[in-house]
Order: C-alpha cells, then sequence, then structure tokens
C-alpha cells in the first residue's frame, strides 16, 4: 500500500519529476524561441511569424496555427 499511494502522491505532486525528458525539452524550446525573438526583434509581425515558421519547420497552415496558439499561451507577444 505504501508503494502504490507514495507513486500516485509523487505523479500528482509533480509532473516534472515524472516527465524530465519533456521539460527539458520544453526548456530547449523556450530558448530557442527567446533567441529567435531576439534576432528579428526589429523586423514586422509578418516576417517574424516567417521565421519562426522557418526554423520550426512549420510549412502549412495548420503548423501556423498551432504554433501561434503555442506563443499566445504562454504569452510570447511581439512588439511592433
Amino acid at each position: 500500500m505504501q508503494n502504490i499511494e507514495g507513486i500516485s502522491i509523487k505523479g500528482l505532486a509533480s509532473q516534472s519529476d515524472a516527465f524530465p525528458e519533456r521539460n527539458e525539452a520544453i526548456a530547449e524550446m523556450q530558448v530557442q524561441v527567446d533567441q529567435a525573438l531576439k534576432q528579428i526583434e526589429k523586423t514586422s509581425l509578418l516576417e517574424k511569424v516567417k521565421v519562426m515558421m522557418y526554423q520550426n519547420g512549420l510549412q502549412n497552415s495548420c503548423g501556423l496555427l498551432c504554433y501561434m496558439r503555442f506563443l499566445l499561451q504562454h504569452k510570447i507577444v511581439w512588439g511592433e
């Protein structure tokens, strides 16, 4: 019983312990996004989207919509 309770509590308490690879990938993606935003800071919004699509291999409208949703959910905003 203790093992079962321990596993369930650990799973509920922290997903970061349960999925370290996912969290590392998310952190790496965040670094890449931040670097890309710094590089293209002075360009237009359309150019920024094109660069982000190219850098992330998003070649279709579905990929673009998914990526824009990700940016909005994580409050990554571009200043014009």
